[in-house]
């Protein structure tokens, strides 16, 4: 495979650096620049972009680099394969490159997700599959060097791929002698290839250990270089409620919280997904909760009694079974 060169140069010591690259004012404002300018205005700086698939006024702007982060199994590449699903129906096209999981079970989540049911026939199974292909691709590569991270935008790139996700931070092969210097450089990198390739990239990432899973992380606790939430457009936190979920396990989710709160266990929100860095809006929360249909079928949607957000239908001809909730 032929290796990008607009990223970085050969060299054993360190990671290169970037690319030289020659400047030039943009000025005065053309006829280009002042529509560019006053579209953006009118959009109050905050209706441009692609949605999430929950109530939400967050836009991703183009060329952004996200960072989403959060302990581990709270619900981060669940979230984010939904968001694929969401954007695919929107003539997006998204890759997915995940260390997490293998392909298969990839794309075994995006079909349950896309179909909102856990074991689809098998005939519904190959009608989602279909839908799915050429909308999204996932990528599959043992290594995640540093240089194979650019080289799968570069092959990204030629599909025509709108968002990236890379599935995670971690897992890229970084060397330790000076691992918050090359996890500088690597954001670096990643925002310079979100500007050249115009394209959207949401990096998955872990936070610290903290003192019990039920504490709500901030961008303070991602793990590393504080480089990655400072250089990052935007920053996302992705919880779970393991309170709701002990209670509701041992069959309390009719109990009140507390004296001052008469609302129940079972109402309360199933995850959590704070923006808590936005660089063209404001911070905000959004509230989870699984489809009626329940967690196994990784799809969330905006309230307790909010119907399945379904992205793909069986096609009238189709046979189906009594487990297609429509």
């Amino acid at each position: 495979m032929e290796e990008p060169e607009w990223i970085y140069e050969d060299d054993p010591k360190r990671m290169a650096p970037i690319s030289e690259s020659s400047g030039e004012f943009i000025s005065p404002i053309d006829v280009d620049m002042m529509r560019e300018s006053w579209d953006y205005i009118q959009d109050g700086n905050n209706m441009r972009g692609d949605t999430l698939p929950w109530e939400s006024d967050f836009r991703f702007k183009p060329k952004t680099l996200n960072v989403w982060a959060g302990i581990n199994a709270h619900g981060k590449s669940v979230a984010l394969q939904q968001c694929a699903l969401h954007w695919a129906t929107h003539d997006r096209r998204i890759a997915i490159w995940s260390q997490e999981m293998p392909c298969e079970t990839v794309y075994a989540n995006l079909i349950r997700q896309a179909s909102a049911i856990p074991k689809p026939t098998l005939e519904f199974h190959g009608h989602v599959s279909s839908w799915i292909n050429n909308k999204i691709h996932v990528w599959h590569q043992p290594s995640m060097r540093f240089e194979d991270v650019f080289n799968f935008l570069n092959e990204a790139k030629k599909l025509d791929i709108n968002h990236v996700v890379i599935d995670n931070l971690t897992a890229i092969g970084l060397t330790s002698d000076n691992l918050w210097m090359h996890q500088r450089e690597l954001i670096v990198h990643l925002k310079k290839a979100c500007m050249e390739l115009d394209i959207v990239i949401h990096v998955v990432h872990h936070v610290r250990k903290l003192d019990s899973e039920k504490n709500q992380p901030d961008k303070f606790d991602v793990v590393g270089s504080g480089d990655i939430t400072n250089l990052a457009d935007n920053v996302f936190i992705v919880t779970r409620n393991v309170e709701k979920q002990e209670k509701v396990s041992d069959g309390l989710g009719h109990h009140t919280i507390s004296s001052s709160d008469t609302r129940t266990w079972s109402e309360l929100s199933d995850g959590l997904i704070s923006a808590v860095k936005v660089r063209y809006g404001q911070p905000c929360r959004i509230k989870l909760w699984w489809n009626q249909i329940g967690p196994d079928t990784g799809a969330f949607t905006d309230g307790p009694s909010a119907r399945p957000i379904i992205y793909v239908y069986p096609p009238h001809d189709m046979t189906y079974d009594e487990e297609v909730p429509f």
